[in-house]
């Protein structure tokens, strides 16, 4: 009797243990999703640069968690994050964030923008919060002459914020803006600029 109650404890105790095995695996296993940045369809992406590197146009990139970009060495009215493909950002509620904003000789707002829009691009930005964090623009969305032709880049906003830039939230020239849903705060000189 001692020697089948001893096996049955036994069995027990290694039952016990099965689900909190199961539910390990499953933590680890969203960890691994974590270290990645950006999705396009079902390929993922441990960075932004090169999940639009290899971006093509017509692409939705999803963020997959929030995202912080480097401006060191990056100059006035540039972007840390230029945008020349014609795709879709979906944010999906996460942030895009800059630091180590650096200003230029002449004044403190001589710094780069957080995201640059141009070069004819059509670009939707949508559930996407971005933090210019002590950058000139959150978004600098502009249209460059070509020597040939004149492309007018064109931007839709769906539900996106922008926020602390030390200009504007957004300034807009020569281009095209459509927005549904824009919310913008901190930023030194307003929240919209359209030249």
């Amino acid at each position: 009797m001692k020697k089948l109650t001893s096996v049955l404890l036994a069995l027990l105790l290694v039952l016990a243990m099965v689900p909190m095995t199961a539910s390990a695996e499953k933590a680890e296993g969203n960890d691994q999703q974590t270290t990645y940045a950006v999705k396009i369809g079902e390929k993922q992406y441990e960075t932004l640069a090169a999940a639009l590197e290899e971006a093509k146009d017509g692409d939705t990139l999803t963020l997959l968690k929030d995202i912080v970009l480097d401006a060191t060495g990056v100059g006035n009215n540039q972007g840390v994050l230029t945008l020349t493909k014609d795709i879709t950002l979906d944010g999906d509620t996460h942030t895009i964030s800059g630091e180590n904003f650096t200003a230029q000789e002449g004044s403190s707002s001589n710094v780069a923008s957080l995201v640059n829009v141009e070069s004819g691009a059509v670009v939707t930005l949508k559930d996407v919060t971005f933090d210019a964090k002590g950058g000139k623009h959150g978004l600098n969305i502009y249209s460059v002459s070509d020597a040939d032709e004149e492309a007018t880049t064109v931007v839709t906003l769906e539900n996106v914020t922008v926020k602390n830039g030390l200009g504007y939230g957004v300034v807009v020239n020569n281009s095209t803006l459509n927005v549904t849903g824009l919310t913008t705060s901190g930023n030194g000189w307003g929240g919209l600029n359209v030249d």
